[in-house]
């Protein structure tokens, strides 16, 4: 399973030569190593993408914040990630370093300097929290993607926990492996909360079609059959490229959604209830693919239905 490294310098040369030289070092370790010289570009790149760690150069020309407000910008949207600053001035910017208060996700600061020593700066700090990360980094993992729901559930402005949840959902499903997920989808007929590349290497997801639909909902209320109706007709009008959705919610789900899945069993795609029961489940895994897999197995053959109400 492929991991994801971030470069953000503003200098187009030297961010392509640190990630040509970075690759070379792990071609054995399945890293992908992206890098990015303008603000529109990565921001469409964090809009679909989870990255393990960010190479973010501090003093970054032609952008509208400087490396350090755009780390704390990517912590507040993937908590998960970790920071390796760099700079030519370091010593111009320790002040402001020093006064960032996120010790799980910035790693170091490191001075550009000669370009081959930096990249072997790099390669130790990257084989420490990348590559050979461990079972420290995956309860890590789990306390955040409860801190997250927990957040999200709890928050009583209702926009915001829409917008919460979501945000726990993503990083949820990037903990399992996908890489590429959008959010807040529209077409001519409706709006997807999550669009997911179903782009991990397995035969058992593979067969559920190139893309995974997710319904978030964060609400008071159970999912009942309408809702359930209403995203199988989402469903239905992707022209066959997408054969899984997902119903995903902090609540249970009614009995009535049950008896509406055996009356549109025959037609073609799969709805998959992620309950707050299931979202345990998958935060306290510490394999989240296979726990993943083992839901979906459970339901499609129909053995365990824990999601719904009594």
């Amino acid at each position: 399973m492929s991991k994801y490294i971030l470069i953000i310098d503003d200098e187009k040369v030297q961010a392509e030569n640190l990630a040509k030289q970075l690759s070379k070092n792990f071609y054995q370790d399945d890293l992908v190593f992206e890098h990015y010289s303008t603000e529109d570009k990565l921001s469409q790149a964090l809009e679909t993408r989870f990255y393990r760690l960010a190479i973010i150069d501090v003093k970054l020309d032609g952008f509208s914040q400087s490396g350090i407000q755009l780390a704390i910008r990517m912590i507040d949207e993937n908590p998960l990630i970790k920071i390796l600053f760099v700079s030519s001035f370091k010593e111009q910017y320790l002040n402001e370093f020093n006064s960032l208060n996120f010790d799980s996700n910035i790693i170091s600061f490191l001075a550009k300097g000669e370009f081959l020593q930096l990249c072997e700066s790099l390669s130790n700090e990257i084989r420490h929290y990348v590559v050979d990360a461990d079972y420290n980094s995956t309860v890590l993992t789990n306390d955040t993607l409860l801190s997250l729901y927990e957040e999200a559930v709890n928050q009583t402005n209702r926009n915001k926990k829409g917008i919460l949840f979501e945000r726990f959902l993503s990083i949820l499903f990037h903990s399992i492996g996908f890489n590429f997920i959008q959010k807040r989808v529209k077409d001519s007929t409706s709006e997807i909360d999550l669009v997911i590349r179903n782009d991990i290497n397995d035969p058992f997801l593979y067969k559920f079609g190139k893309y995974i639909l997710v319904e978030s909902k964060n609400e008071k209320e159970k999912i009942n059959k309408d809702k359930f109706v209403l995203f199988r007709t989402k469903l239905n009008t992707t022209n066959q490229l997408v054969e899984l959705g997902i119903i995903a919610t902090s609540n249970l789900v009614a009995k009535t959604v049950k008896e509406e899945e055996l009356r549109s069993s025959a037609e073609k795609g799969k709805v998959i209830l992620l309950s707050r029961i299931e979202l345990f489940r998958l935060i306290k895994s510490n394999n989240k693919l296979s726990e993943f897999k083992d839901i979906i197995d459970e339901q499609v053959r129909g053995i365990k239905y824990a999601c719904l109400d009594s």
